[in-house]
């Protein structure tokens, strides 16, 4: 069955022939027009145009021309084409020039399938959004978008969720939504038009999300158009820049990252269109991991992990687990409702956590192995100070009680006794230990014993004789020494105040000592002077010294390296026991640094 569509009459202004002779051979209508399809506006092919007994097709492109060299004998042209309704032109026929039908419209004939959104256009603005439309069909159906920054899908039998992402161009951009029929050749579309996105936008830079700088990486920016640098401040070369990927990627070889601190940069940039954009990056340090407020660093054996006494949160004492070579962060556990501290026990391989008991950890996986009771004699009393040789031989203190624990021995513990009078104290209480403090030396051989915030002894237990010996008792020229530190690896200890500017350095064995005047541990009750150990002999020591990492040289006591740390007036530093390795902690940051890069 054919359907008509008939259109109001259009009149054919035929200009005048050149000739007034209607026996002239030339055309007297020279007809021309383009088919298109009403909806999609697409051109039509294989059109059948006809008029009276003249007859021809469209071409590709739906043109199509028809020369009338006689009075054809009708007045109606008509358009036919299978699957469309039959379009017929009245006009009236004149001598002249020629006749422009363009454009001429076919309609589809009705199917007895009904599709049809509710609505055939729907512009959005430049953001990201979603939309639900709702839609008619009287057969089985199918959705899709003809762009990749829309989606559609079907949300329920009656409606479409359309959702589009946010234009980063400065072009306005089309998408159609097409519903389509699975069983017959009918569909219908929606139209999605998205206003143009911003005119110049900064897509991804270095140090976002505050991102490290990793070992092998360039600092960059990258922009939603081609771009050229106009400035960036702190005398970075703008000659050997890299532009990348039509220019929308800027690379600076020549910014490297610093040890410590993170370093930001200000830029400016112009887009081929003379817009412009600044911004800031900052380049962060490759081994920076946040943390808030750590109070204590120990590393595991063979420094695969290190685990890092966290600040109290929600009064609960945590304990985090790092993997060194990738510093990802591995689980954390939760200790308990009190303020415990924590050492390290290389004989098992152990993190021991003490305060009223003990509880004794994993240090690969951080399983609890065991949960200790004090003995009797001492059960209630706060353990004040606790740490292990390198043959499981422990020391603890209370601040009442000295008392040997033996890792080898099922943790055994007994009271400590000697030649030498370990109570009566500074304030002469007799039943007050001298010391306050324990702390491995000397490849973990040595247990050094000192009363911190207030040095005026130092003493030594034997890990292999259990021999105790004092080997340094404060002058008067000495000044006031508020804090010990170790030297895991060598029999030295470093002691130094926060107040004064003098660190002294201690042999263990002769007793001998050396000053190091006009320097000083700044926040001395928080972090300490840190022994270079990863070189033998031992050249160098590092401490925090006017808000930066200082080293000097042993021997000399010359400074030889300084980088400055990121502000944040909470710092530490701590070394692993073959010095191998170095955390430096601020408020909110741990670094894990390779002590090589301080050696002197």
């Amino acid at each position: 069955m054919k359907y008509y569509l008939f259109i109001a009459a259009v009149i054919a202004s035929i200009g005048m022939f050149t000739s007034c002779d209607p026996t002239d051979s030339t055309p007297v209508l020279h007809i021309t027009g383009t088919v298109l399809d009403t909806k999609t506006g697409s051109p039509l092919s294989d059109v059948a145009v006809v008029l009276g007994s003249l007859q021809t097709q469209t071409e590709a492109d739906g043109t199509f021309e028809l020369e009338v060299t006689e009075n054809p004998g009708a007045s109606v042209i008509s358009f036919n084409k299978e699957g469309y309704m039959i379009a017929k032109y009245e006009f009236v026929y004149s001598h002249g020039k020629g006749l422009n039908l363009n454009p001429v419209l076919l309609e589809k004939q009705a199917s007895r399938y009904q599709i049809m959104f509710t609505v055939s256009e729907y512009p959005v603005n430049m953001f990201e959004g979603i939309y639900y439309v709702g839609f008619h069909a009287e057969t089985e159906v199918e959705v899709h978008s003809t762009a990749n920054w829309v989606t559609a899908e079907f949300n329920s039998p009656q409606d479409i969720r359309i959702i589009w992402q946010q234009n980063i161009t400065t072009e306005q951009r089309t998408a159609y939504i097409i519903l389509k029929s699975t069983i017959a050749e009918i569909s219908d579309t929606l139209t999605i038009t998205q206003s143009a996105g911003p005119a110049l936008t900064v897509l991804d830079y270095t140090g976002k999300d505050e991102k490290p700088l990793q070992p092998g990486e360039t600092p960059f920016l990258r922009f939603n158009r081609s771009v050229k640098l106009e400035s960036i401040l702190y005398g970075v070369k703008t000659s050997n820049l890299i532009y990348e990927e039509d220019s929308t990627v800027i690379r600076f070889p020549d910014i490297q990252s610093t040890l410590l601190q993170p370093i930001r940069y200000e830029y400016l940039v112009k887009s081929r269109d003379e817009q412009f954009l600044g911004g800031t990056f900052q380049v962060i340090p490759p081994n920076r991991i946040a943390f808030h407020y750590a109070e204590d660093v120990l590393f595991s054996k063979g420094n695969r992990y290190c685990w890092v006494q966290a600040f109290k949160i929600d009064n609960y004492t945590n304990l985090s687990q790092i993997e060194t070579g990738t510093n990802r962060m591995i689980q954390t556990i939760q200790i308990g409702t009190l303020s415990p501290k924590f050492c390290y026990s290389p004989y098992n391989n152990c993190i021991y956590a003490y305060d009223y008991n003990i509880k004794v950890f994993n240090a690969d996986n951080g399983t609890k192995e065991a949960e200790i009771e004090l003995p009797e004699a001492i059960r209630g009393q706060k353990i004040v100070s606790m740490d292990f040789a390198y043959n499981g031989t422990g020391v603890l203190l209370t601040s009442n009680h000295l008392y040997t624990i033996d890792a080898s021995d099922n943790h055994r513990m007994v009271p400590y006794t000697c030649n030498s009078d370990l109570y009566n104290g500074p304030n002469q209480e007799a039943d007050k230990l001298r010391f306050n403090k324990v702390l491995a030396a000397n490849n973990r051989k040595s247990l050094v014993l000192f009363l911190q915030e207030s040095i005026y002894e130092v003493a030594v237990i034997d890990a292999d004789s259990r021999n105790y010996q004092t080997v340094y008792t404060r002058r008067e020229s000495d000044g006031f020494w508020s804090d010990c530190r170790t030297h895991k690896r060598e029999p030295y200890i470093w002691l130094h105040s926060w107040q004064y500017n003098n660190i002294l350095l201690v042999n263990l064995l002769t007793g001998e000592t050396t000053s190091y005047p006009y320097y000083r541990n700044d926040y001395g009750e928080l972090t300490y002077p840190l022994p270079v150990e990863s070189t033998i002999p031992w050249k160098g020591v590092v401490f925090i010294n006017n808000h930066q990492l200082v080293g000097i040289r042993r021997e000399s006591g010359m400074p030889y390296v300084a980088h400055y740390i990121e502000d944040g007036r909470k710092w530490g530093t701590y070394s692993s026991d073959d010095g191998s390795m170095i955390a430096v902690t601020t408020y909110n940051h741990i670094h894990l640094l390779d002590a090589s890069l301080l050696v002197p």
